[in-house]
């Protein structure tokens, strides 16, 4: 096949970027009105979830310490779902991997998968709790990233109110509560639910975290439970304002090296591929090449590539993608794309599905995820685009695709 060639381009962003992190976690926290509520000696639970966030350890360490010197006594629990095959030990192991672990954070972290009652909306659909959360703690604090989720779109997306649906109702809430927006959409469900959290044990406060274009913290920011739900539509605003995004809406073919559950919920971020929800991002086919480590084999979102490869489809584990997609909902979640036995017959079968365009004039770029798009490689054809582009830097020569005798992919510079 007569490949297109490549070249590698940068992406110039405004990036805002928060410097010094703990002082700016200790401040807010300090700002939120919350310090009163505390008596010496309360225990206050901090939610984990298992997305990669930047400094996420160290967000965790510093509201550990804020909290301990007003007197508290805070623990940590992992808040995330069915994510590590919905085990104590998986989410344990989750945690540790970000680096949230007692000895690095001063707080234990305390992981078990029951749930309590604290409410209904009806009688199909109960609130319910993480039992540590709801009998040990005497407060709560929802720490999570504020950013538009994969599939659903609303004033509120994926953040603190999701956190207290899916996160806090563990596996079983998070089953129930797909189950139910399946049903009834999500807004129909989210902002009830968390009005009853709010009515039986509303948040301490919740920690609000905003990322920039580069995947580093730019805001931190704890919101008074009063104003979470109305703070949180207007902090993603800004998420959305200062998301990474593709250098161009329109391709061919976009080459994607590793996907996974830290990267997105999605395995790859659908706000970024232009699937799942409606946007004016059009990918004609999507090459997944690798899941990253740290999924531990979980393919959730796989569905989301057309084409992809024998060595990926082995590194699945299939209990734990399996259990992520009936959690959710969304069991084709968990679909298989057509794959070969070679990067090379990946590579070439997408480009040979593309219409009538000829490979070698395919638009084509070439990413490492869907958080890492400060830099990535273009082909030939989308040359005449970087002129006008002051965002965009052409940062290499073009050269040829290159497969090693084992028809994988070799890396370009």
């Amino acid at each position: 096949m007569n490949y297109p060639r490549m070249a590698k381009i940068r992406q110039h962003f405004d990036a805002v970027t928060l410097e010094d992190i703990p002082r700016a976690i200790h401040r807010t926290i300090n700002e939120c009105g919350a310090k009163q509520k505390i008596k010496s000696g309360d225990r206050v639970c901090i939610t984990a979830g298992s997305r990669g966030i930047a400094n996420f350890a160290l967000i965790i360490k510093e509201t550990v310490s804020a909290l301990q010197e007003w007197g508290a006594r805070p623990f940590i629990i992992p808040a995330m779902g069915s994510h590590g095959n919905a085990t104590p030990e998986g989410q344990t192991q989750l945690l540790n991997d970000y680096g949230v672990a007692d000895e690095y954070c001063g707080a234990p972290v305390r992981s078990q998968m029951e749930v309590v009652r604290i409410g209904e909306l009806d009688a199909q659909v109960p609130v319910i709790m993480d039992k540590y959360a709801a009998e040990d703690a005497d407060h709560i604090v929802v720490l999570n990233r504020i950013k538009p989720h994969t599939n659903y779109a609303g004033r509120n997306e994926s953040g603190l109110m999701k956190m207290m649906l899916i996160g806090l109702g563990k596996q079983k809430g998070a089953g129930l509560y797909h189950r139910a927006i399946i049903e009834r959409g999500w807004e129909s469900i989210v902002y009830p639910v968390v009005e009853v959290h709010m009515k039986n044990k509303p948040p301490l406060f919740g920690l609000a975290v905003v990322e920039n274009q580069l995947d580093q913290t730019a805001h931190v920011e704890a919101i008074p439970a009063a104003r979470l739900v109305e703070r949180e539509a207007e902090l993603l605003d800004q998420a959305k304002n200062w998301m990474m995004r593709l250098p161009f809406k329109q391709l061919d073919v976009l080459i994607v090296d590793r996907m996974g559950k830290n990267i997105s919920g999605a395995g790859m971020d659908t706000n970024v591929i232009g699937r799942a929800k409606p946007g004016d991002v059009k990918i004609k086919r999507i090459f997944a090449r690798d899941l990253t480590d740290e999924t531990h084999g979980n393919a959730s979102g796989l569905c989301y590539a057309d084409v992809t490869t024998t060595k990926l489809i082995n590194r699945i584990d299939w209990p734990t993608t399996n259990m992520n997609a009936i959690t959710s909902g969304f069991t084709e979640s968990a679909g298989v794309p057509l794959h070969t036995p070679t990067e090379r017959e990946a590579l070439s079968a997408a480009l040979d599905t593309i219409g009538l365009t000829p490979p070698h004039a395919a638009r084509v770029c070439w990413i490492r995820d869907t958080l890492h798009l400060s830099e990535v490689f273009i082909s030939e054809p989308l040359e005449a685009e970087l002129a006008g582009r002051n965002d965009l830097e052409l940062a290499g020569p073009w050269q040829e695709f290159a497969f090693d005798s084992r028809g994988e992919l070799l890396a370009m510079s």
